[in-house]
């Protein structure tokens, strides 16, 4: 009995693989860059700061966080920092006017193309009022002493990317993976970013590259747990990202 019931489950799972419409394109991340590790998360440092990267999400997020290790006020200058991809610069400046009305709405007004609305980056309050609050972008970012900030602004990658080894809609063990190194990379994006310590410019790339690329259909994407809280099995299956990585992003598509 027990046979068949593994049988079966068995059976279930390779008819819903291979029925998915929905589908994963997994992206590795590496680097070139000494500074850059990849042991515990992955983090560029010098001796006056920490810059930590997440790429984990749909499009991969370039943003980072940026964690002032000395005793004094880091200034990160956004005018002079630039995210680029493929050899192409954006800026990370671009001299917004935000405009809230009643805590309810927001409205936005750049003087470039607007990348993301989820921009975490510092302020100042130009004018108020009963109605509304307008806040104008900084060009320059002040980190105090020990601490960290975030700044959230390009994606990585959008498009589905397309390889003869790579099967469009694999099922359950037809992902096929694709390799690179940095010369042959078909995506190679990074951080170039200006800071000032103590009165003293600093520059800094952090440059990246696509080494892996794998489709996969979305049973194989995710993995269910039973989570464990203070010593005790939750009674209900959680679902996790299965190859979740500060070091992968992913791009989700359907058939």
């Amino acid at each position: 009995m027990k046979k068949i019931q593994i049988i079966s489950v068995f059976s279930l799972m390779l008819f819903l693989t291979s029925c998915s419409s929905v589908f994963y394109q997994v992206y590795e991340v590496n680097s070139t860059n000494k500074k850059i590790s990849k042991k515990h998360q992955l983090m560029y440092e010098d001796g006056n700061c920490q810059i930590i990267y997440n790429f984990w999400s749909d499009g991969g997020n370039a943003g980072f966080s940026f964690f002032n290790k000395t005793d004094s006020k880091i200034y990160l200058n956004l005018k002079e920092s630039h995210f680029i991809l493929n050899g192409v610069a954006y800026d990370y400046f671009k001299n917004r006017t935000y405009t809230k009305s009643n805590g309810k709405s927001e409205s936005y007004a750049a003087s470039g193309l607007l990348e993301s609305k989820k921009i975490l980056v510092g302020s100042q309050i130009l004018t108020a009022s009963n109605s509304s609050i307008s806040i104008q972008e900084d060009s320059v970012i002040c980190i105090p002493s020990k601490t960290s900030k975030r700044i959230s602004e390009y994606s990585i990658n959008k498009v589905l990317f397309r390889h003869c080894d790579l099967l469009r809609y694999p099922y359950q063990k037809q992902a096929g993976i694709v390799k690179y190194n940095n010369y042959d990379s078909p995506i190679i994006f990074e951080n170039r970013l200006t800071y000032v310590v103590e009165g003293i410019s600093k520059e800094v790339k952090n440059e990246f590259y696509i080494s892996e690329i794998t489709n996969y259909p979305e049973p194989k994407f995710f993995e269910s747990k039973y989570d464990v809280f203070c010593g005790r099995e939750s009674s209900v299956l959680t679902k996790y990202y299965k190859f979740n990585n500060s070091s992968r992003f992913y791009f989700r598509y359907t058939r």
